[in-house]
């Protein structure tokens, strides 16, 4: 048994990792990208790390680092051939970079030499001593631990003090028969307590030999999953990893001879024991109703745990910069300077053409077409642009109308039906070219957008061909046909034997834009066809044949058919648009449904909320994206249309719309905060500045360097794209002081009926807050290595503290939130700095939370105030704004914080103003104490304010 190594920054290193995904699919899942290790190469040279917070930070900034790398074999000069990860040595490539104070494992146990009995003997590497609810079950047979049960429905556990909160845990865990009538569990216990409250990570053995995961607090489950596609055998080990950070908890498991999957099948965030405690272990349990004969013999292996790897960037490599130095035998040294960005630096520029929301989320669906012509064009084109490279355009024929006016506004257009003008066939016209890309042959849709009623043309006509194309099967032609029934067919042609069937019906009276599907499958020796409304299967048939491939010509309006001669208004139209092809089986329309609503791309995702906007985008851009929390559904703000823009400019827009999320890099992709979810926060760091200590070359004063926020806006308007707008100010004695600093915004809001409280709050996060920001405040964590823990939890968001301020600071306690943030390391330093806001303006009002108090607006000190006196009366305008006489609250009169005791308030006398009386008040409890004048405003020092 040896101990552990040493821990930062004590005998061990900084452990500093990086690593480089040459060749990922950047498409594909983070979790399924091949690493390759880089650390060997890492040389000593601080690494600044720049946080990336796009919306709700200080200013926009994007995520960067810069690293060096030793390339004295040129593997890391940009482009060479000669490279093995040639050409990934390039801009790009994902590129993350990883800290932990303690290398080496906290816990190694093989179960490795004599056999004991009654114990587990000591571990490998890490505790000596273990405790044991039962020692008659536990043994070792010289090269494996074992657990015997001899009795069910009991608990057989093994665990030593090992103080820890972050864990990245395995072991090795065997049955010796598939158990019958009940599952049985065995895996790690960790974040125990004397008293033995514990989390418990737990393989379930299934009685069909199946493998779930369980998550549990003592015996009650938080979580269960089954492992995809792993199943056992007696005797066969399974493994099961165990990663723990803060609040989030992940399992997975797989065959101990076998490759590690990617998948995390639970991934939960705890409630319970979230701090750090003092046991960790393993240990099984044998339900009652499991009757398989005892004894039951579990058999342990492999038991590791490690200090979790934390992440501290996960971006990609922006540039890459080799220097050379020649030397005297003709080698030469070579260093690799590689710049790293976060998922801005890979994404379309500002000069990306502005999609409409229709054909953003149809090109870029889960499914992307194999032919799409959105038939968006602008007004003087002469051909239908193809959105794929490669696909050849749709040429007119006749009098085609590009950006056809449909005698609505272009808002209305992307209201309605999500998308911009569209082309008119009206007047005779045809538009065709061909299908070229591989369409697979057993399954494929047809889509179009179109607004058309044959049913209203006059003279009267029993059908209209609106779209033709052809194929590789039996039935080398096929149409969509609008009929005068009223409704839609799809007919099938054979071209060679000159034959014609009707295959499916669609009968229906709808007038108005229609999104029509033919879905097409291979059944056996027969060809099914379903015709889809707006997503709806509303004809369905069944013809015999060969499916074959989409391939060759593809028309629109195919035998000119003209309508304007039609005294009907619906009969004049004929507009069609976002004809597309794909290789599946289902409608193209796309539309989400949540716990929160229905959402259409047709409908310009209309109403959609802010953070389900930012992940749709970040999915149809094959970004990863994460939300911190599910916003309540009182919590969420809902959007208008989707604007036609870029990528990186809606997914801002969304983020922004919230008054108050934050959107930052992170993950390889984006991370959203949403407003909610940063109300009433815990303090996730708190430094105490009585014990605060400094490294060799700190600056002292970098400890506490506060700014006025002095230009921040506190006169809002904001307008609704498209919509009207409300503005709001701060307290005209507030604006007197410091100006009238006007502020503008401009959302994406549901309605005009929102913009007043937006307006109203963005005025409270800029001017209710009482105190002075902090832009980069130093936090030094090798000298006070007892914060890391903290900081590795902290994000974009998060509350932190300063206690025991200099008393010249005017204050005991700077209670802040963090907007942005740096950190530079290096094997014998860490250092970070954070920009922050003030924390009150967050601190909002719960119902039935009886800390919750609003304060008084028109509350003043009816006499003046002297320095020592404990009773005095406040003078209130608004009977509704008078004083809760249950007291235990503190007041704030000129920066004086003064606390009224329990029942320390007189009730209201008078028919108003309204009189009442503070008896037993304590003075100074901010370490300020001053006379105050008559008339002084009374207020809270803590208010709760009513949130967006």
């Amino acid at each position: 048994m040896t101990s552990p190594t040493g821990e930062f920054p004590g005998s061990a290193d900084l452990e500093i990792t990086a690593s480089a995904a040459f060749g990922a699919d950047l498409t594909a899942d983070p979790d399924t990208w091949t690493w390759t290790d880089l650390s060997d190469r890492l040389l000593p040279t601080p690494i600044t790390i720049q946080w990336g917070v796009i919306v709700g930070g200080s200013s926009s900034r994007s995520a960067s680092a810069t690293v060096h790398l030793l390339n004295d074999d040129g593997q890391l000069t940009a482009l060479h051939p000669g490279s093995q990860w040639w050409p990934y040595v390039d801009a790009g490539t994902p590129f993350k970079l990883e800290v932990r104070t303690k290398p080496g494992p906290i816990v190694l146990h093989t179960f490795t030499g004599t056999p004991q009995t009654n114990s587990i003997g000591p571990a490998d590497v890490g505790p000596t001593m273990w405790s044991y609810s039962s020692p008659a079950a536990m043994s070792t047979n010289g090269t494996q631990g074992q657990i015997t049960f001899t009795a069910k429905d009991v608990i057989r556990r093994a665990r030593a003090v090992v103080p820890h909160r972050d864990i990245d845990a395995t072991i090795d865990v065997a049955v010796p028969a598939i158990p019958v009538g009940n599952a049985v569990g065995a895996g790690i216990y960790f974040r125990g307590t004397a008293a033995n409250t514990n989390l418990w990570a737990a393989l379930d053995f299934g009685t069909g030999g199946t493998i779930g995961l369980r998550l549990r607090h003592n015996t009650s489950d938080l979580a269960a999953a089954s492992q995809p596609g792993l199943t056992y055998a007696a005797g066969q080990m399974i493994r099961l990893r165990l990663l723990v950070v803060g609040e989030r908890v992940r399992m997975r498991a797989w065959a101990a001879s076998g490759t590690e999957p990617s998948d995390w099948p639970i991934d939960y965030t705890v409630t319970v024991q979230t701090g750090r405690q003092d046991y960790l272990g393993f240990q099984a349990w044998i339900f009652a109703s499991t009757t398989n004969a005892l004894p039951y013999v579990f058999t342990v292996d492999n038991f590791r745990v490690e200090q979790p790897k934390y992440s501290r960037f996960e971006g990609y490599i922006a540039d890459v910069r080799t220097t050379f130095l020649p030397l005297a035998d003709g080698s030469a040294h070579s260093v690799a300077q590689i710049e790293l960005g976060g998922v801005g630096t890979r994404l379309e520029g500002k000069d990306a053409p502005e999609w409409s929301p229709l054909r953003r989320a149809l090109q870029k669906g889960a499914v992307e077409p194999v032919a799409y012509w959105p038939l968006e064009d602008a007004e003087r084109s002469t051909q239908a642009a193809s959105a794929l490279e490669g696909q050849p355009p749709l040429l007119p024929t006749g009098p085609v109308v590009f950006d056809a006016s449909t005698g609505v506004p272009d808002d209305a257009e992307l209201a309605n039906y999500g998308t911009k003008n569209l082309v008119s066939l009206a007047a005779g016209a045809r538009l065709a070219g061909s299908v070229t890309n591989l369409v697979t042959s057993n399954a494929w849709t047809v889509t179009v957008s179109v607004n058309q009623f044959t049913q209203a043309v006059l003279p009267a006509t029993s059908e209209i061909r609106l779209l033709e194309w052809s194929t590789t099967g039996t039935w080398d032609r096929w149409a969509l046909i609008s009929t005068n029934t009223p409704g839609h067919i799809v007919r099938a042609y054979n071209t060679q034997a000159g034959t014609n069937t009707t295959v499916a019906v669609a009968n229906h009276n709808f007038v108005g834009w229609m999104f029509i599907d033919v879905v097409m499958v291979q059944d056996g020796g027969n060809i099914d066809v379903d015709i889809l409304l707006n997503a709806n299967t509303w004809g369905s048939g069944t013809v015999a044949g060969t499916l074959g491939s989409v391939l060759g010509p593809i028309s629109l309006n195919p035998d000119r058919a003209n309508v304007t001669a039609s005294t009907n208004q619906a009969g004049l139209k004929f507009i069609m648009g976002h004809l597309l092809v794909r290789n599946t089986d289902s409608s193209g329309l796309p539309f989400k449904v949540d716990e929160y609503g229905q959402y259409r791309a047709d409908r310009g995702w209309w109403g959609e909320p802010a953070h389900k906007r930012a992940g749709r985008l970040s999915a149809e851009e094959r970004v990863p994206f994460e939300v911190t929390a599910t916003p309540p559904a009182d919590g969420i703000t809902q959007l208008n249309t989707q604007q036609p823009g870029t990528f990186v400019d809606l997914v801002k827009a969304a983020a922004e719309a919230e008054s108050g999320a934050i959107l930052h890099e992170d993950a390889f992709g984006y991370t959203m905060v949403p407003r909610a979810a940063r109300y009433n926060p815990d303090p996730t760091m708190v430094i105490d500045l009585g014990t605060y200590a400094r490294s060799a070359g700190t600056d002292p004063a970098q400890v506490l360097v506060p700014v006025l926020n002095s230009r921040a806006p506190n006169y809002w308007t904001v307008e609704r794209t498209g919509g009207s707008s409300a503005t709001w100010g701060a307290d005209t004695t507030y604006r007197q002081r410091r100006g009238t600093i006007p502020g503008k915004a401009t959302l994406d809001l549901l309605s005009d009926t929102q913009l007043g409280d937006h307006a109203r709050w963005r005025v409270h996060l800029t001017a209710d807050a009482q105190g002075a920001t902090y832009p980069a405040a130093s936090i030094d964590l090798a000298a006070n290595p007892d914060l890391i823990d903290d900081w590795l939890l902290c994000r974009p968001g998060s509350r932190i503290q300063r206690l025991n301020q200099p008393t010249i600071a005017g204050v005991d306690t700077i209670d802040q939130v963090i907007v942005g943030g740096s950190e530079t390391l290096a094997p014998r330093s860490w250092a970070a700095s954070v920009d922050t806001d003030p924390a009150e303006p967050w601190r909002v009002a719960v119902v039935d939370d009886p800390g919750s108090l609003l304060d008084s607006l028109s509350s003043t000190l009816n006499a003046a105030l002297n320095a020592s006196a404990t009773t005095f009366v406040i003078k209130t305008v608004s009977r509704m704004e008078t004083w809760a006489t249950a007291g235990g609250y503190d007041l704030d009169i000129d920066g004086e914080v003064i606390g009224v005791p329990a029942a320390g308030m007189s009730a209201p006398t008078g028919t108003g103003p309204y009189l009442q009386t503070v008896t037993g008040a304590v003075r100074s409890k901010n370490n300020v104490n001053k006379p105050h004048v008559g008339g002084a405003r009374v207020s809270l020092a803590d208010p709760a304010y009513v949130a967006l």
